[in-house]
C-alpha cells in the first residue's frame, strides 16, 4: 500500500446515499447503488485528485450502532478500522428524512474518533431542500455542506472542505505508473475474501459463511518490492437461475466486468468439491476474454488421500481451455502458498509481455512443421512462409501461409503448444492469426 496517500472515509447510517456520493466524488461508478439498505458491506476504496491533492476515498457499510447480528458487527468493525486509519471523515445524512436519532448516534460515534468530521447533507436536489440544511445544525458538526450526489450539486465545495482539512504536502505523492490488476473470482464461498485477507495480513474484506456476502467488486492495493498490485475481490458467480435479486445480479455483472479490466484472473476452486459447472462457466468467460489466468485450489489443508499431481491432472482434464493456467495449492486458513501466489502473478504478468525474436520463431515453426506436417485438406497441404510476433499481453503471432482455409484447428493448437513450450509461456493465452501470402500486411 502506498502510505503517502491521505485517507478520507465516508460514514453514515444505511441508505443515505453514501455510495452515490462516493461514486460522484470519484467521477465513476464503483460502489453498487440500490434503494435496498445495507447493499454496501465491504470498505470500497478509490483515488480522488482535487486541485493539487491526491487522497484515498473509502466507502463503508451503513452503521447501525448496537445491532447484534454477525453481519452488522462485521460491518461496524470494518468501519471502525477505516475510521482509525483516516485523516478526515465525511458523515452523510439524508435531507429528505430529516435529522434521525440514528444520525445522532453515528455522529457521536464519529466524534469519539477524534478525527475532523464534515457533515454532508445529501439529496439536496433543489434550492428548497438546500434551505433545510439548518435542521442538522443540532448535530453539532461543523462544517456542513449541502450536496446532491445525484445532480452533482455542492460537490466542488465539499471537496474544497475535505482538502482544507487534510494534512497535505505535495511532496512524495505519486500515483503508480502501472499496477497489476488481479481479479480474484470463483463461486460463492470458495474463499476469495479469506485469501485476500490472508495475503494482506489484515481483515480487509468481510468474510462470512453467508453466501453472497461480497457484493461490490472491492479494489485493494497491495505492494511487494517494487511491484504494485490491485487485488479485486468479487462477488461469487452462480447460475443465472439462482440469482435472487437485482443487487446480486448487479454483483455478478460487476464480477464479470472485473475480469474484463484485470490483467490476471485468479480462479479460486474449493479443493473439497473440485471445479464444478460454475467454475467451468467462469473459466469459459476468462478464456473467451483472452485473459491471463492462475488457478488456485483453496482449502487444500482439508483434502486427504489425493496428491497435487493427480489433482492438477484432473483440473486440466476438467478445464482444458485453461490448460495454460498454472495451478497453485493454497490454504487461506493456514497461509499455505499464499505469498507464493504473488510470485506466480508477477511471472505470469511478465511472461505476457514476452517478445520473441523473429528468427528464432521461424526456426521453431520450421522444425515443428518438419516434425509434424500439416494434414492434407482437399488434396492440398498448408504451407508456411513466414511468422512474426504481432502483439503482447497476450502474446500474438501472425503466420503467412499459402491458403489459410487449409488450417485445421488441431494443427493451430499444435503450433501454439510448440511456441508455449519452447519459450516457456505460462499463464497467458497465445493468439494466432493466419494470412495468405498475397494479402497486404501492415505492421
Amino acid at each position: 500500500m502506498n502510505t503517502s496517500y491521505r485517507k478520507v472515509t465516508i460514514i453514515g447510517r444505511p441508505n443515505v446515499g453514501k455510495s452515490a456520493l462516493f461514486n460522484r466524488l470519484l467521477g465513476k461508478r464503483v460502489s453498487i447503488v440500490n434503494p435496498e439498505p445495507g447493499v454496501t458491506r465491504d470498505r470500497i476504496a478509490g483515488k480522488v485528485k482535487h486541485s493539487d491533492c491526491v487522497f484515498e476515498l473509502n466507502d463503508t457499510g451503513g452503521i447501525i450502532p448496537g445491532k447484534k447480528d454477525s453481519m452488522g458487527n462485521e460491518i461496524l468493525k470494518h468501519v471502525d478500522r477505516s475510521v482509525l486509519m483516516s485523516d478526515v471523515l465525511i458523515l452523510v445524512v439524508d435531507v429528505t428524512a430529516g435529522c434521525m436519532p440514528l444520525d445522532m448516534e453515528v455522529a457521536s460515534h464519529a466524534r469519539k474518533s477524534g478525527k475532523p468530521v464534515i457533515l454532508a447533507v445529501n439529496k439536496c436536489d433543489n434550492p428548497e431542500l438546500l434551505n433545510d440544511i439548518s435542521l442538522f445544525y443540532e448535530m453539532g458538526i461543523d462544517p456542513v455542506a449541502g450536496v446532491s450526489a445525484l445532480h452533482n450539486i455542492g460537490i466542488e465545495t465539499l471537496l474544497d472542505r475535505v482538502t482544507s482539512l487534510i494534512p497535505f504536502s505535495g511532496a512524495g505523492i505519486t500515483l503508480p505508473e502501472k499496477s497489476i490488476k488481479v481479479a480474484v473470482v470463483g463461486r460463492p464461498n470458495a474463499g476469495k475474501s479469506s485469501f485476500i485477507n490472508k495475503l494482506l495480513a489484515e481483515n480487509r474484506v468481510i468474510v462470512s459463511e453467508v453466501s453472497g456476502t461480497t457484493r461490490d467488486a472491492v479494489d485493494v492495493e497491495f505492494k511487494t518490492g517494487d511491484t504494485d498490485f490491485i487485488l479485486i475481490d468479487t462477488a461469487g458467480i452462480r447460475k443465472r437461475k439462482k440469482i435472487k435479486d437485482a443487487v446480486e445480479k448487479y454483483s455478478v455483472l460487476r464480477a464479470e466486468k472485473s475480469i474484463e479490466r484485470s490483467d490476471i484472473v485468479f480462479l479460486l476452486v474449493d479443493a473439497r468439491t473440485g471445479p464444478g459447472s460454475i467454475d467451468l462457466k467462469i473459466a469459459s468467460f476468462v478464456s473467451g476474454k483472452g485473459k491471463a489466468c492462475v488457478i488456485g485450489v483453496n482449502k487444500w489443508d482439508l483434502v486427504k488421500g489425493c496428491t497435487q499431481e493427480a489433482y492438477d491432472d484432473a483440473i486440466k482434464r476438467k478445464i482444458p481451455f485453461l490448460s495454460y493456467a498454472p495451478v497453485v495449492f493454497v490454504s487461506s486458513l493456514t497461509g499455505r502458498n499464499i505469498l507464493e501466489t504473488v510470485k506466480i502473478f508477477q511471472g505470469v504478468y511478465n511472461m505476457g509481455a514476452i517478445k520473441v525474436p523473429t528468427s528464432e520463431l521461424n526456426r521453431l515453426i520450421n522444425k515443428a512443421v518438419q516434425k509434424t506436417p500439416p494434414p492434407i485438406v482437399k488434396n492440398a497441404r498448408l504451407k508456411f512462409y513466414y511468422a512474426t510476433q504481432c502483439g503482447t499481453r497476450p502474446p500474438a503471432f501472425l503466420f503467412f501461409v499459402n491458403n489459410k482455409e487449409l488450417l485445421k484447428k488441431s494443427y493451430e493448437s499444435y503450433l501454439i503448444n510448440c511456441i508455449r513450450n519452447h519459450f516457456g509461456i505460462k499463464g497467458s493465452p497465445i493468439f494466432t492469426r493466419f494470412r495468405n501470402r498475397e494479402s497486404k500486411y501492415k505492421a
